[in-house]
């Protein structure tokens, strides 16, 4: 338990400087990267985020995004490894002041590693979630922190042959913290 926070720890710093060694400035805000915490969203539970404006003009922002999400899994009352997750997306931001609509579609591959007692509780499995987004961001340029908040659906597809499992649909919502950089 204790190399599993020192491993989260040991990423978040790395994630945070290098944020902060690769800033650059954009024309308005003067801000183009961000980093965030989302809880719910692409990470299902949780998720760290790296997003970049490639494309500003007037109020109209692209935004890909990267990260890496978590879901916990109790399993007979025991906490196990859980599903974590890779994202991949892009955010376009319609903004008008300090307020910003937010669409954008992620991708996230994930991997369940299930530990219990028992045969069936010893599994890994993958999946891939499409997840598209729509939500609504605030953020005063001159402060560097955001906060954001929408409705984001999971599409999910379980393990690699959509014959084997059925395509399912989860009604899913955010909240993102963020500091940009």
């Amino acid at each position: 338990m204790c190399v599993k926070k020192n491993r989260m720890r040991t990423l978040a710093a790395l994630l945070l400087v290098f944020c902060t060694l690769t800033n650059v400035k954009a024309q308005s805000s003067g801000k183009t990267r961000y980093f965030s915490i989302e809880l719910g969203g692409a990470g299902l539970a949780a998720s760290f985020n790296y997003d970049h404006l490639i494309f500003q003009k007037n109020n109209h922002k692209l935004w890909p995004r990267v990260g890496v999400g978590y879901m916990p899994l109790l399993i007979n009352g025991k906490l196990t490894t859980g599903t974590w997750g890779i994202i991949a997306g892009v955010n376009y931001l319609y903004s008008f002041d300090h307020h910003q609509a937010v669409a954008g579609f992620s991708n996230n591959l994930t991997t369940t590693f299930l530990h219990g007692s028992g045969d069936p509780f010893r599994q890994f499995s993958v999946s891939y979630l499409m997840i598209p987004r729509i939500g609504y961001r605030y953020q005063d340029f001159n402060s560097k922190y955001f906060l954001g908040a929408g409705f984001s659906p999971v599409i999910s597809f379980n393990g690699f042959s959509l014959n084997q499992h059925l395509m399912q649909y989860k009604n899913h919502f955010y909240i993102t913290i963020g500091l940009s950089l």
